[in-house]
């Protein structure tokens, strides 16, 4: 249904002669002369070249239409629209079918078609909710066929609304679940990580980097990076990383840990961009660099 309109149309009317009307009228193969159609819609004479051909289904009962919206729905060919007649003697009435209807297929429209006002509006307004029509016998040929054309038009639209939502919603969860593994494997890293805004606001930092700077994840949330990094440094560093794309690898920095004491580190940074190429945060690594200055001295040891 994504590559072209859907043009199935059901009707619904316990009189034979107005569905083969209806069928003349939407998908038109013969002309139609009975006199007495003219009583519910007035026919011109009919050109088969002419008019947009419909997919029609006819039923002559409410429970009949019902099973028809129900096996279109499982075959994955939903109906566009549906013109029910309101009185329909044995079975159920139009209402009752289109509440039916409606709870097979939600996205189907619905035009209710009487010559009697059994039902006022309000109530047909209130049992359907949305995408409903009323119309009072007689319609003219015009009349369905502009009703048919608009509401094929509007359910293509919906459907195309719908797909763009899923596909959306789709896209948000593939995000999410991204985000959640680097999340898992940033938390999991030897190297301090801490995450902020393109203006310096800690936004998360790893285990790591809490271990470093000596103060939690709570007391970092929010505040500035300059608590850790001397301010000017810092703030040429971002600037850098922000606006020119920059990637410092190893830089020799030093952060001051919750006992006021400066650790040396090697500082590294990236930006993390968006789908149109905004940074939406700059990455900060940071290795401890006493500790790697510990490993060679031993490992210098060891040779001599």
């Amino acid at each position: 249904m994504t590559g072209m309109i859907n043009q199935r149309v059901l009707v619904i009317d316990d009189d034979r002669e107005l569905l083969e009307t209806y069928q003349g009228i939407l998908s038109p193969a013969r002309r139609e002369s009975s006199s007495r159609l003219k009583a519910f819609a007035e026919i011109p004479e009919q050109d088969p070249r002419s008019g947009f051909r419909f997919e029609v289904t006819l039923a002559s009962q409410g429970e009949e239409g019902v099973d028809q919206v129900r096996r279109s729905v499982g075959d994955n060919r939903p109906f566009a629209v549906a013109f029910i007649d309101m009185r329909m003697p044995p079975g159920i009435d139009g209402l009752e079918t289109a509440a039916r209807i409606r709870a097979l297929d939600d996205r189907i429209y619905i035009l209710i078609v009487t010559a009697f006002s059994d039902r006022p509006a309000e109530e047909i307004q209130m049992c359907l909710r949305h995408d409903v029509l009323l119309a009072r016998k007689p319609l003219t040929k015009d009349e369905i066929l502009q009703q048919a054309r608009n509401f094929c038009n509007r359910w293509q639209e919906d459907e195309k609304l719908r797909l763009e939502g899923e596909k959306t919603r789709e896209r948000a969860e593939q995000l999410d679940l991204n985000r959640i593994f680097l999340m898992e494997v940033i938390a999991a890293l030897p190297e301090g990580v801490i995450l902020c805004s393109p203006r310096g606001r800690i936004r998360y930092v790893n285990d790591s980097a809490v271990k470093m700077i000596g103060c939690s994840s709570v007391q970092l949330q929010d505040k500035l990076v300059d608590l850790i990094f001397p301010a000017a440094d810092i703030r040429t560093l971002l600037s850098g990383i922000v606006e020119n794309n920059l990637k410092p690898r190893h830089l020799q920095r030093s952060i001051r840990n919750g006992r006021g004491d400066d650790l040396p580190v090697l500082l590294s940074g990236s930006p993390l961009c968006d789908a149109t190429g905004h940074v939406r945060f700059v990455l900060l690594s940071l290795i401890d660099s006493s500790d790697l200055e510990h490993h060679l001295q031993r490992g210098a040891n060891k040779k001599t």
